[in-house]
């Protein structure tokens, strides 16, 4: 038993010993020590290794450890894409529907590699296609109900707070997809639960104004004070609703 525990000890704290280059250059990153970070990804993109093409990438796009270079970004977000890697798929989308790095905005190819990165699971852009396809026509594009809700419950089911509140908005609003209070407040609690400012005001004047759910001036005051902790823009809003229900609850 003894030697057991000592083995087992000595692996402990042996750990940073067994880590490979990967981590290394993240450790670096992560002390800030760029220069560092980009000596270890380099030879690891070089030899192929995927994630750190994509790393390497993001040390050009933001001028981590090296001068800023958006062009370079693309070369590495482009190989590290094409050998599936779900966040270069997801930073090259970025990059075309900007049009930055040198590439067009080119909103085909944009939809092409965020696809590829939601498709795998890549929450953001699931939430992303799901906003894209809620208003495409606005920049151009084909606005597609279906498809927003889909890729917003995709999001959603992934934990995403904002997608479980903008599924809340589409039914609260009957936009996208028919009106329906009790699924909107279905999707405000899961948001809210989840400490979404924007969907904790929501459900405060939901049951101040008894929109939807029983009118409980308690509940109200939960969610609003919770929104309104968090500061930021709704703060104000949020202020004036509990001083206009303690007024008319005393």
């Amino acid at each position: 038993m003894r030697s057991f525990i000592f083995t087992a000890l000595v692996f402990a704290a042996c750990a940073p010993c067994f880590a490979g280059p990967l981590e290394e250059g993240k450790s670096a990153y992560d002390r800030r020590d760029f220069a560092k970070a980009l000596q270890i990804w380099l030879p690891l993109a070089e030899g192929g290794d995927a994630e750190a093409q994509d790393r390497v990438a993001l040390l050009f796009e933001k001028g981590e450890g090296v001068p800023k270079e958006e062009a370079k970004a693309v070369v590495w977000f482009r190989k590290s894409a094409e050998q599936g890697n779900a966040d270069a798929e997801a930073n090259l989308g970025g990059m075309y529907f900007l049009g930055s790095g040198g590439l067009p905005r080119d909103m085909a190819q944009a939809l092409i590699w965020m696809r590829k990165a939601a498709d795998q699971g890549n929450v953001q852009m699931q939430d992303a296609l799901g906003s894209y396809y809620s208003a495409a026509s606005l920049i151009g594009g084909k606005t597609d109900p279906d498809q927003a809700i889909y890729w917003w419950t995709k999001a959603a089911e992934n934990g995403s707070a904002p997608s479980m509140r903008r599924l809340g908005t589409a039914y609260s609003a009957g936009q996208l997809v028919p009106k329906n209070e009790a699924v909107a407040i279905s999707w405000f609690q899961k948001a809210a639960d989840k400490g979404d400012a924007a969907a904790e005001m929501t459900l405060g004047v939901a049951y101040a104004q008894g929109s939807g759910v029983p009118k409980d001036p308690k509940l109200a005051l939960v969610w609003l004070q919770k929104a309104s902790d968090q500061g930021g823009l709704l703060k104000g809003m949020a202020d004036t609703y509990i001083a206009q229900i303690k007024k008319a609850n005393p």
